[in-house]
């Protein structure tokens, strides 16, 4: 199997736009393991090793 050179593993953008930044990446990484997981915080946060608390939302 042949991997991609380094400089373009994980890239999020085409040449022509700029680079998401690191915020968004991690935002849709576990918006789409919650999707994943329906929804499910627990099951997420262990599939993305990360506390459960680690996902929930600041609170004030």
């Amino acid at each position: 199997m042949e991997t991609a050179p380094p400089a373009t593993v994980g890239t999020h953008y085409t040449s022509t736009e700029k680079p998401m930044p690191l915020s968004e990446i991690e935002r849709e990484t576990i918006v789409r393991a919650l999707e994943k997981n329906k929804g499910n915080i627990s099951r997420t946060a262990k599939e993305l090793g990360l506390t459960r608390t680690a996902l929930l939302p600041p609170t004030e």
